[in-house]
């Protein structure tokens, strides 16, 4: 299996739990977590489970894939690592948002709660 969540084609192949650790080995590997940045930062709510979600990506361009629809004209944005645990992740935690990793437009990626990503990534960083 590809240590890579670049390749779209790999990505809709792979089991959504699968995902998750390849998604901090790539963002340890790289520090850098992708968003998509409009009038604000996109998020969504998924119905079928009840859970409001921000979607992360491993790379600009799986980000940038998904800036279609509700987020046409949303910019694809990184944070290193450090931003993501210290500045942006507690207030999802507050929240109660679940992390959407590698989301693709027709799926919803796999759903993380916050705090446990910040419990692996600073695992990671120490």
């Amino acid at each position: 299996m590809s240590n890579e969540l670049k390749d779209v084609a790999a990505l809709k192949k792979m089991d959504l739990e699968d995902r998750f650790p390849l998604f901090v080995d790539q963002v340890v590997s790289s520090d850098e977590v992708w968003g998509l940045l409009g009038e604000g930062w996109a998020s969504f709510f998924d119905r079928d489970q009840g859970i409001q979600a921000f979607p992360v990506w491993a790379s600009k361009e799986l980000a940038e894939i998904n800036a279609v629809g509700d987020w046409a004209g949303f910019e694809a944005r990184s944070f290193t690592v450090q931003q993501f645990v210290v500045e942006l992740a507690p207030g999802l935690v507050e929240m109660n948002y679940q992390l959407a990793v590698s989301k693709l437009p027709e799926v919803t990626g796999h759903f993380v709660r916050a705090s446990m990503a910040v419990d692996e990534l600073q695992k990671l960083l120490s």
